[in-house]
């Protein structure tokens, strides 16, 4: 019976343990929401559900699941993405949602407050690939920045593969996709009124490493919204098993940013 990946794991596998196995089997820290505990476990043992989708929507993911990990490895030794890197991130994010398990409640939760008839499992392949394609070109009106964490931190993903949070003073909601220990990127609209620099679309060139505690902020957003589990790199067993819903996160109070005294929307 096929097993299908909601979430890559050849990408959680970039937590994993140092070892000549391909990514996906490299064995990585996972926390289930339900348990105070974590175990070991392969990355491509966890984030996955049999016959989730058909193999043309498999074959869909693959265009950029080939990619991403080679992406996500350049972004954190600094550079900018190139031969369609920017593409490959932009179609990560945009997928996420629709590939959740649970997209079908998401949709009839929809569909009922717009005052409409719930929708099947026949729907489901079809509404998947819609709502990716709608989520496309609303994700290149964003702004985007790739976050390093700082020294003696590390980020952490959950079985979404992104958190969701605001920012006092700016307006909507910012997004983070974690693409590994060390780098992640965030996503969240531009305002002419607000914003200093050009806006320029698909832009990853504005690298910035956090200030102090900041990764551990993102980790709490990322326990919070988590809907099954969470994962960490494999050697931070108490890191994952301190996380809570009021956990209390000692961080640098000068702001996110190192070197740059704004918010995590600001320039």
């Amino acid at each position: 019976m096929a097993r299908d990946h909601f979430i890559q794991a050849a990408l959680l596998g970039r937590w994993g343990r140092p070892s000549s196995d391909p990514a996906r089997k490299r064995h990585v820290r996972v926390r289930m929401k339900t348990s105070a505990t974590s175990s070991e476990t392969s990355a491509e043992s966890i984030g996955a559900q049999s016959n989730l989708y058909p193999a043309s929507l498999e074959q869909l993911w693959q265009v950029y699941e080939n990619h991403l990990p080679s992406v996500a490895a350049d972004l954190e030794r600094g550079r900018t993405p190139s031969n369609g890197g920017e593409q490959y991130l932009l179609m990560h994010a945009a997928a996420l949602k629709p590939r959740k398990p649970s997209f079908l409640d998401d949709l009839n939760d929809n569909q009922a407050d717009l005052g409409l008839p719930p929708l099947g499992q026949q729907d489901l392949p079809l509404e998947r690939v819609m709502s990716f394609l709608r989520t496309l070109p609303y994700a290149e009106t964003w702004r985007w920045r790739v976050l390093h964490a700082p020294a003696d931190e590390h980020f952490m993903i959950n079985d979404r593969g992104l958190c969701e949070f605001s920012d006092r003073g700016w307006p909507g909601r910012g997004v983070f996709f974690p693409l590994g220990p060390g780098v992640g990127i965030l996503g969240f609209l531009h305002d002419d009124k607000l914003h200093r620099r050009v806006f320029r679309p698909l832009d990853f060139s504005d690298h910035i490493t956090l200030n102090r505690g900041h990764a551990n902020v993102l980790n709490r957003f990322s326990w919070q919204e988590a809907g099954e589990f969470i994962v960490a790199r494999y050697d931070e067993q108490a890191r994952i098993e301190a996380l809570s819903d009021d956990q209390e996160v000692d961080y640098d109070l000068t702001g996110p940013y190192r070197f740059r005294r704004f918010g995590w929307f600001g320039d």
